[in-house]
C-alpha cells in the first residue's frame, strides 16, 4: 500500500490562500464555478446541474480528505480570504489501473489570465514532491484546451500517453512531472511553502468526471 506524507488543511503561496473545502459556503462556490458554462468549454460532461449536484461532489472531496489526508483546496486571494475564485491541488484517480495524483484546477472566468493556475501548479509541486514525496503528478486535459496545454508545459509537465475517456470523441492527454524532473530543475522556482510532516493513512481514490480545465 503506498505511503505518503498528508497536506495540512491550510496552505498558501505568494498570492492564494489554500484551504480544504470544508465550510458550509463553499458548496454554492462550487456551483456558481463547476456551474458555468465558461469554465466547461472543454469539458464534455458539461457543467454541473444544480445544489444537489454540488452537494454530492463536494462531499466526495471531503471523503478524499478523510481517507487519504489530502485532496482538491478551496483558493482565495491572500487580501480577500473569504472569496472563493477557483478549486485545485491533487486528488487521486486510475489510469491504466493504477491510483495515481492528479492535478486538478478550476477558476472564475474573471480570475483567468493573471497567473493563478500556475501559481496553484507550482504550489501544488512543491508539496507533491518536496513534502508528500511522490514519485510523479499528472494531469488529464482535452487536446483542444490549449491554454490548459501551454501552461502545463510552462510549469514543466512532460504530454506522454493518450487516455480513451469519452466513447466516440478524441482521447484526452495524459500530462506528466517526475519527482526526477522536479528535482532536477526542469520548473522555474517554485514557492517557499513551510508544511509539517505528518503520518499517513491508507491511501483511497475518489471516482468523478475529469474537471478537465486549467485556467
Amino acid at each position: 500500500m503506498m505511503q505518503i506524507n498528508s497536506l495540512p488543511p491550510y496552505t498558501r503561496s505568494t498570492r492564494l490562500l489554500l484551504r480544504a473545502p470544508t465550510r458550509p459556503g463553499d458548496t454554492q462556490a462550487l456551483l456558481d464555478i463547476y456551474g458555468d458554462l465558461a469554465t466547461n468549454l472543454f469539458n464534455p460532461s458539461g457543467p454541473i446541474r444544480g445544489l444537489q449536484e454540488a452537494e454530492t461532489l463536494i462531499s466526495s472531496w471531503r471523503q478524499h480528505w478523510a481517507d487519504n489526508r489530502f485532496g482538491l483546496w478551496a483558493v482565495s486571494l491572500l487580501e480577500e480570504p473569504d472569496y472563493i475564485i477557483g478549486f485545485g491541488g491533487l486528488q487521486f484517480r486510475e489510469l491504466n489501473s493504477v491510483l495515481v495524483p492528479e492535478l486538478q484546477g478550476r477558476f472564475r472566468p474573471a480570475y483567468w489570465r493573471k497567473g493563478y493556475a500556475t501559481e496553484l501548479a507550482l504550489t501544488t509541486f512543491d508539496v507533491a514532491f518536496n513534502q508528500m514525496s511522490l514519485p510523479r503528478v499528472v494531469c488529464i486535459i482535452r487536446p483542444a484546451n490549449q491554454p490548459s496545454r501551454k501552461m502545463l508545459s510552462r510549469v514543466g509537465m512532460r504530454l506522454v500517453s493518450n487516455l480513451e475517456e469519452y466513447a466516440g470523441q478524441s482521447p484526452s492527454l495524459v500530462y506528466e512531472l517526475g519527482a526526477d524532473d522536479h528535482h532536477a530543475g526542469a520548473l522555474p522556482a517554485t514557492l517557499q511553502i513551510n508544511l509539517p510532516t505528518l503520518g499517513s493513512e491508507g491511501l483511497r481514490p475518489i471516482v468523478q468526471p475529469n474537471p478537465g480545465l486549467l485556467s
